[in-house]
């Protein structure tokens, strides 16, 4: 029995070599198996430096066989843009790690430093696999006039000072940009947002959840409205889920009313959107939104969402530039069950 679980183990921890280049191919036995750390390395293989980077990378991963998947993806590779999109990073970030823990609703990692080094990876992924890190929580930069419209914009960095005060009543749309329903709500929310323009003690605001996490719930529908009532200075503060009917008139009651009236709907709400459609064009959200982003990351489950890159075509190299080469595996089997 004892020799079964072994072998068990054994070919589970071998089925992907020491560090393993994200593809179609790898995503299922990525996401697949048992190991839910992943470290992954973002590099460019046209890149000259990253031979470095990697040879780095691979010496890290030799301390955490077993515990740790290390994973580097190819930047050039146009649809692993949507891996940097969930991460959030941008090119200039590149190269970079993050890493990830599947388990923990998806908790991401970001390293305190720049440093790849083998020692300052295998540092930062300890720290991590130890729990001594807290997790790293996506933020857009608040904009400069971000309280200075009828909707207030609300990003990560701000959320909690605006949202958790105790004196305000504070009602916030958390949208996504491809949403056709928060599309549909958005001049209403402006009006709304337009009747309390002179109260000091109300605020409407919106937040883009594709673009911004947050510690203290998670948004996976879109629109999701919730309301901050204003509560006494001993008083905990309460989030309430607005549930009722989307008019000017309904909303304004519900907030006259510190969120104790109104949140039934008079007629059936439509259901939330939780992902893109088919026909989604980003480029078209950047030209419609006021070029407030320029791509956006769905909220799915990334599995899902990976598992459906198309196998990458590498690039031929410009003059003057080399492709990566991928590392062999240093004593380890060679073979992908």
């Amino acid at each position: 029995m004892e020799d079964e679980e072994a072998l068990t183990k054994f070919v589970k921890e071998n089925q992907l070599r020491l560090v393993t280049e994200f593809t179609s191919e790898t995503a299922p036995k990525i996401f697949g198996g048992d190991i839910q750390v992943h470290n992954l390395l973002f590099i460019s293989k046209l890149n000259v430096e990253s031979d470095g980077h990697l040879d780095a990378f691979t010496e890290a991963a030799k301390s955490f066989k077993g515990k740790v998947l290390f994973i580097y993806i190819d930047t050039d590779q146009e649809d692993n843009k949507r891996v940097m999109e969930f991460f959030g990073l941008a090119e200039s970030d590149i190269p970079s790690y993050r890493i990830i823990k599947m388990s923990e609703n998806m908790a991401k990692f970001k390293p305190d430093s720049p440093d790849l080094t083998t020692e300052a990876i295998s540092a930062f992924t300890s720290k991590v696999v130890d729990g001594k890190v807290d997790r790293h929580l996506m933020s857009a930069e608040l904009p400069e006039d971000w309280n200075k419209n009828p909707v207030t914009v609300l990003v990560g960095s701000n959320f909690q000072d605006v949202a958790y005060d105790k004196k305000k009543k504070v009602f916030v749309e958390f949208y996504a940009p491809w949403c056709g329903h928060c599309k549909s709500l958005a001049p209403i929310w402006e009006k709304l947002g337009e009747k309390y323009t002179d109260a000091d003690d109300v605020v409407v605001a919106k937040m883009d959840s594709t673009a911004n996490e947050l510690s203290l719930f998670e948004i996976s529908g879109f629109p999701t409205l919730k309301f901050f009532p204003a509560v006494g200075d001993d008083e905990e503060q309460r989030v309430i889920d607005y549930d009722g009917d989307r008019t000017v008139d309904a909303m304004a009651a519900f907030i006259d009313s510190n969120g104790e009236k109104g949140n039934v709907a008079t007629s059936p709400l439509p259901p939330k959107e939780t992902e893109p459609p088919k026909d989604f064009d980003p480029e078209q959200v950047h030209a419609n939104m006021e070029k407030e982003l320029e791509t956006v990351i769905p909220k799915e489950d990334p599995k899902e969402m990976l598992n459906r890159v198309e196998k990458p075509v590498v690039p031929e190299a410009k003059p003057g530039e080399k492709k990566v080469a991928e590392p062999e595996p240093k004593g380890q089997a060679k073979s992908e069950l």
